[in-house]
């Protein structure tokens, strides 16, 4: 959330050898930099990222999957303690967070600017949870094409 009164924000964070070493946030509705803490090392890289920056809205009927279609050829599965998933191309405005709850064990989360979907693996149980009660009807399709894409591993795929 944006200073003072809230509204949407995007954090650029340049993680490295486990720190975080410089981030920018970003006002998600007019692209202007709010906030820089960038190390001297990190400005070359970080300014070469923001420079890209800028507001377009989503066309969700001609956006690349999960909005639609199949993944296509460059798509890239990653995996996560126990769970394999496809990253959603950048331009879909989705970004897929990993941890690790405690107590809970692994997770994912995929979220845009106005949805998000939680999906658990408790380890020692063999249960999986899944959390959709954060997805607005406009991106439910999207995300369930997402969902569908999961894959445990050593059950459904080797990882």
């Amino acid at each position: 959330m944006k200073p003072p009164s809230g509204g949407h924000a995007i954090e650029i964070i340049r993680h490295l050898d486990g720190d975080n070493t410089s981030n920018a946030f970003i006002d998600a509705d007019t692209a202007a930099i709010l906030v820089e803490n960038i190390t001297l090392e990190d400005r070359i890289l970080m300014d070469s990222v923001l420079e890209t920056r800028r507001v377009s809205p989503l066309d969700r009927s001609t956006a690349p999957w999960p909005y639609n279609g199949e993944p296509g050829p460059t798509a890239v599965r990653l995996q996560s303690s126990r769970i394999s998933f496809i990253h959603p191309a950048l331009e879909t405005g989705l970004h897929v967070y990993q941890g690790a709850g405690d107590p809970g064990g692994p997770f994912i989360n995929m979220k845009n600017e106005r949805s998000s979907v939680f999906v658990q693996i408790d380890t020692s149980r063999g249960i999986t949870s899944v959390d959709t009660t954060g997805v607005a009807a406009e991106d439910a399709a999207a995300f369930e094409r997402w969902l569908a894409s999961l894959k445990r591993c050593d059950i459904e795929i080797q990882c």
